[in-house]
Formats: C-alpha cells, sequence, structure tokens
C-alpha cells in the first residue's frame, strides 16, 4: 500500500516540473480566497470611482471648503503696520518707565493685537497665532533692551518703527509662502477632471490586481509580494483601495461611493493577511523555483560574504618562502651535479662522433 505524502500540499496531478522551477501544487483554500479578493478589490474601486460622476456638487463644496483664503494684501499689510506703530507708540507714552513687569505686559498685549487685527479671511488661523507669537517675542526683545529706563518721546517713535518693520517684514514672508486659491471657474474644472482621473487609475489598479491574482493562481513565488506591494502602493497614491478608502464610510457623502470604497480597503487589507498567513505561505514555497545545479549560493542581505573558491594552482609569487624550495646551498650543490651530468653527456658524444668518423674511413 503506497503512503500519502505529508506535506500540507500535493502535486497537482498531471503536472510535469520543468527545469529550474517546482511543479505548482494543490490550492489552498486561502489561495482561491485571495485570488477572489482582489478581484473584488478592484472591481469596488471601479464600482466607487464611477459613482463620483453623480456626485459633482459634492466634488464642488469639498474643494471650495479646502480651497486656501486669498493671500494678503500689501495695502492690507501696511495698514497693519501702521496700526501697530500707533498701538506701540501709545502704550509706551502712557508708560514710558519700562520696568521687567511693563516689557512682559506690552509684549502680551501687542500679541493680543495682532491676534485680533490681522484679517481672517486672508490669513489662517494657524498664521495669525504664529504671526503674534512672533511679535511677542520681538516686543519682549526689543524693550529688554532699554528695561529700566523712562523712555522720552525720540526713543518711543524709535521701538514703534522698530516693531513695526518688523511686523510688517514678517508679513511680506507670510503673503510670499501663501497659495492662490482656485477660482471658480477652475473648482468647476477640477470637480470636472476629479471623475475622470479616478475611473483611469483605478482601471490600472484592476488591470494590476487582474495580473497578480492569475500570478497567485498560477503559483508564482514573487505574486505574494506583488500583493503586498500593490496595497502600500495604493496607499501611498491614495488610489480607492489602499488604506484610505477604509475611512470612506466618515464622509458625509452619497453612500454610492462610501459603501463600494469602504469595500475595496476592506479587501485588499484582507488579500495582504490571506497572503501572508501560514497555508498560503507554504503553497508559495511549495512553488518556489528550484535553483539549478551548480548554481552559485545566494548570499543573504546580512549573511557573511562566502570566500572565493580556493585555486589548487598556485603561482611561485603565491607560495610562502618555505613552500618555493631548499636553502641556497642545496640549491648549489644541486646545479654543480646537473653541470658534472652535462660534462658527461658532452663527452661521451663527442667519443660516439669520433668512433664513427674512424669507422667510416676505416671502410673507405
Amino acid at each position: 500500500m503506497t503512503e500519502k505524502p505529508s506535506s500540507p500540499v500535493s502535486v497537482r496531478k498531471g503536472a510535469s516540473p520543468s527545469a529550474g522551477s517546482t511543479a505548482p501544487t494543490e490550492r489552498p483554500t486561502t489561495i482561491k480566497a485571495l485570488v477572489a479578493t482582489l478581484l473584488l478589490t478592484g472591481v469596488c474601486a471601479i464600482i466607487a470611482a464611477a459613482s463620483l460622476f453623480g456626485l459633482h456638487s459634492y466634488l464642488v463644496k469639498s474643494i471650495t471648503d479646502s480651497n486656501p483664503v486669498p493671500p494678503i494684501t500689501n495695502s492690507q499689510i501696511q495698514s497693519q503696520g501702521s496700526q501697530l506703530h500707533d498701538f506701540v507708540a501709545n502704550r509706551l507714552t502712557a508708560s514710558p518707565g519700562l520696568g521687567a513687569a511693563a516689557v512682559s505686559a506690552d509684549a502680551s498685549a501687542t500679541q493680543n493685537w495682532v491676534q485680533r487685527n490681522l484679517p481672517k479671511s486672508n490669513v489662517e488661523a494657524s498664521d495669525i497665532s504664529d504671526q503674534a507669537q512672533k511679535m511677542h517675542d520681538f516686543v519682549s526683545s526689543s524693550l529688554q533692551g532699554v528695561n529700566g529706563t523712562t523712555l522720552n518721546s525720540g526713543q518711543i517713535q524709535q521701538q514703534a518703527g522698530k516693531i513695526e518693520k518688523t511686523y510688517t517684514t514678517n508679513l511680506k514672508d507670510l503673503q510670499g509662502g501663501q497659495a492662490t486659491p482656485l477660482t471658480p471657474a477652475e473648482i468647476q474644472s477640477k470637480a470636472n477632471q476629479i471623475p475622470t482621473s479616478q475611473l483611469i487609475a483605478n482601471l490600472v489598479l484592476l488591470l494590476a490586481l487582474g495580473f497578480v491574482a492569475a500570478a497567485v493562481w498560477r503559483g508564482k513565488y514573487w505574486s505574494r509580494w506583488a500583493v503586498i506591494g500593490l496595497w502600500v502602493l495604493s496607499s501611498y497614491t491614495g488610489a480607492l483601495g489602499g488604506l484610505n478608502s477604509l475611512f470612506a464610510v466618515t464622509a458625509n457623502i452619497s453612500p454610492a461611493f462610501v459603501v463600494p470604497a469602504f469595500l475595496a480597503g476592506l479587501s485588499f487589507v484582507a488579500s495582504v493577511v490571506l497572503a501572508l498567513i501560514g497555508p498560503s505561505r507554504q503553497y508559495f514555497n511549495a512553488n518556489r523555483p528550484v535553483r539549478p545545479a551548480g548554481a552559485p549560493a545566494r548570499r543573504g542581505l546580512f549573511a557573511p560574504r562566502v570566500a572565493p573558491p580556493s585555486s589548487s594552482t598556485r603561482t611561485h609569487a603565491q607560495t610562502r618562502p618555505a613552500e618555493r624550495g631548499t636553502s641556497s646551498s642545496d640549491r648549489s650543490r644541486a646545479k654543480q651535479r646537473a653541470s658534472a651530468e652535462a660534462v658527461a653527456k658532452g663527452a661521451e658524444l663527442a667519443r660516439s662522433r669520433a668512433k664513427a668518423s674512424k669507422s667510416r674511413r676505416t671502410g673507405a
């Protein structure tokens, strides 16, 4: 009676292993579920993207709400500087004697003035707080230089002028970093472009998921890592199906978009989990390509470097001095023996030639 293989996966009938690869193995349930979730992700992403064509008003409102405020103008900057100059000059005139408490009070008063008077229609709330804090620090530092003195009118104007100049410079820098808001026509155009761009992007995602799903079904070893790579890429680019799609349920938008977008994100997370659990790992490892016989071993990322194979033939320069030969006296005696042998051979050759010559003369 033939024993059944103990491996958790068995070789599929009718499959013959080819050189350099193993035969595809029987697919576990997790692999079938993985293929299904990959395809479900792509289909749900396409449905969610297509639903955006019917949500034009929502897209316009969303873009308008996120549109930056109009940048602060040069006239507003000049007006702000003049008003702050007068505010500081009036405070210093009313209390020209500067002690530590007076300096702290003037700095705080300046901070509060900026917080109240910067136009909220042109400056974001976070930028207003930042500008107010900057002026608090500058006024405190500037008045510390005259701490303990009673200011005259000239010194008061000088301090107010320094504070005004710093304030307008800060606002100029803020103006340079402010984004230009979209016009109503640009908002409409962007709202029209979003559904088309999302549909194209998610069609590409569907094709990629279909290709990877086919590779998973055929047992390609690399397909497990392709699933994880596609999920990371989708999450990074914000495609429907990435991690951000799970938060679609918090958006105040039509269920026609929320439901398929959430299902796309959920099924893609399930695909990643299915690709990493035990039966799937065993399946992919069983179908891992076999290295050809005699191929050099691959070194791991953190493995020590493999030493090159040693050669049996070494040159004279590679041998150690102790292996190169004997001492100089031994080499001298060897040379003498070689010379004596050469002389003896030469004499023997001369005698044989002489005998041959004599025999020829005698014969003649």
